[in-house]
C-alpha cells in the first residue's frame, strides 16, 4: 500500500484515510496545517491512487491492511487518531473520538 508521511514521526500519529474512489492526495490541502502537530499518514488503499489492485476488498481484510501501516504500534493513549474520507474521526484503535 502506498503511504506518505508528513510532520514529525514523534508527534502524535494521525491517519488519513480517503474515500472510494479517491486518494491519499484528497487530504492534500489539510494536511500543512496537521503537520505542524500531528505525525500524518496518509494511505492510497488497494487499487486506488498509486496502490495496486489487492483483493480481497473486503472490511475485515482491509482493515487489516490499514492496521499493519503506521511505523510502530500505537494506542489511543498516544493521542493517535483516524480520519477518513466521510468526515469521520475515530480514536485508534477502536472507537469515536471525544
Amino acid at each position: 500500500m502506498h503511504v506518505v508521511h508528513d510532520g514529525p514521526r514523534q508527534a502524535p500519529p494521525l491517519l488519513l484515510i480517503h474515500g472510494s474512489g479517491a486518494s491519499g492526495g484528497f487530504w492534500g490541502p489539510v494536511v500543512p496545517p496537521l503537520a505542524g502537530r500531528h505525525h500524518v499518514i496518509r494511505v492510497d488503499l488497494p487499487g486506488c491512487g498509486q496502490s495496486p489492485p489487492a483483493p480481497p476488498y473486503d472490511v475485515p481484510v482491509q482493515a487489516g491492511r490499514v492496521a499493519a501501516v503506521p511505523p510502530r504500534p500505537v494506542t489511543a493513549r498516544d493521542g493517535a487518531r483516524v480520519a477518513d474520507g466521510r468526515g469521520r474521526a475515530w480514536a485508534w484503535p477502536g472507537g469515536p473520538a471525544r
